[in-house]
């Protein structure tokens, strides 16, 4: 997947039987950007990252990697694409019975046909990139919230991803916690080459790790606004959209 749209999402209609979250969503995230999902709570964020996971199906409308149709993908290729692709989740969701290393090494194992040895330098690696090299024998309730986002995020990027997906991933993080997990994105993203989507809500990190923003809209349900922040703030294209933006955010910002 070299081609300069990494992710094109063309008329997507999310509902719930009757009920529709979001109409006729269209966008698209360039290769080796950091796309922001932004909008108030309810809106249809994490069911808009569902949908390009393939956790939900859509009520209509397309999703393309590249220039293969997800959507009307059967499940070999839909795994195909997927394994090019690394989830953070909002609470880590790390395994409790297994040590850091362990969930680590757990996706290493699984897709790879890595030595013990190999699958263990890898696990260093990946902490290493994290910060948290030496953390490999923890077991999760022995770690802080903000060093299991980035065990987290050690095993997302454990098979060299093209393509990463976080989902809130500073919900529940002190402000020191989620600027660090910030730089570490921008870090990754360097380093990797990476592909980002990220949802979320929270203004410090938008501005900081954001190339382009898209809003979703909980009452028009629609998409109101796309391109990046800076450019959102200085336009706003809706009330809404300057409202989220400039809500209790006192942070100097250039636009």
């Amino acid at each position: 997947m070299n081609e300069t749209s990494k992710i094109r999402v063309e008329g997507l209609t999310m509902a719930f039987g009757d009920v529709v979250l979001q109409r006729d969503l269209n966008f698209e995230v360039k290769t080796g950007e950091v796309m922001v999902i932004m909008g108030g709570s309810g809106c249809g964020k994490s069911t808009l990252l569902r949908h390009l996971l393939g956790l939900l199906e859509p009520a209509s409308g397309k999703i393309y990697y590249g220039d293969q149709c997800f959507t009307e993908g059967g499940l070999d290729e839909r795994r195909a694409i997927l394994r090019r692709c690394g989830v953070l989740y909002q609470g880590g969701a790390l395994w409790s019975s297994m040590t850091v290393g362990e969930n680590i090494a757990l996706p290493l194992k699984e897709f790879t046909s890595l030595s013990e040895r190999k699958i263990r330098e890898v696990v260093e690696f990946k902490l290493a990139m994290v910060g948290l090299r030496g953390f490999e024998d923890y077991y999760p309730a022995e770690i802080s919230g903000g060093m299991k986002k980035r065990a987290g995020l050690a095993r997302a990027i454990a098979l060299d991803p093209e393509i990463l997906f976080f989902d809130e991933p500073s919900a529940g993080l002190d402000p020191v916690s989620s600027r660090h997990l910030d730089e570490t994105i921008l870090e990754l993203k360097q380093s990797l080459g990476a592909t980002i989507v990220i949802v979320t809500h929270e203004l410090p990190s938008i501005f900081t790790v954001a190339d382009r923003a898209i809003f979703l809209d909980g009452k028009e349900r629609r998409m109101v606004g796309y391109g990046t922040p800076q450019e959102l703030l200085a336009h706003p294209p809706t009330e809404a959209v300057k409202a989220f933006l400039t809500r209790n955010y006192t942070e100097r910002i250039d636009v």
